[in-house]
């Protein structure tokens, strides 16, 4: 869902439909969402390990962290990969109701314009 909306996104600032302008679209979705995504999936492989591990440090690090851990650190740790929470940008921004921060998002130069454009 999330490399959907930053696509959507790279794909709505594109001024024309050359393929200058869809290689930079599909550069520019590439390092916003990379670095993103890859440390989601290096989340879940330590999630999946922790949660079906079988070696006894496994179990150990199971029992330690569901049993011993605080729950405000737990949520400390769980904050940092729910703070990226991108929104289509040609749509008014929803504003944040969580707990934790959310990381800024890059406004959409385009969706200003035709915002400024029906205003007049």
């Amino acid at each position: 869902m999330l490399d959907a909306i930053t696509l959507a996104n790279s794909l709505y600032e594109m001024p024309d439909t050359k393929l200058e302008s869809i290689t930079s679209a599909l550069g520019e979705y590439y390092d916003e969402r990379y670095h993103h995504a890859v440390a989601d999936l290096v989340s879940s492989q330590h999630m999946a390990r922790l949660l079906a591990g079988q070696t006894w440090l496994d179990r150990l690090a199971r029992m330690v962290i569901f049993n011993l851990l605080p729950d405000f650190v737990q949520s400390k740790i769980y904050g940092k990969s729910l703070g990226y929470r991108p929104q289509l940008s040609f749509l008014p921004q929803v504003p944040s109701r969580g707990s934790e921060p959310v990381l800024p998002q890059k406004p959409s130069a385009k969706y200003e314009r035709q915002q400024q454009a029906t205003a007049l």
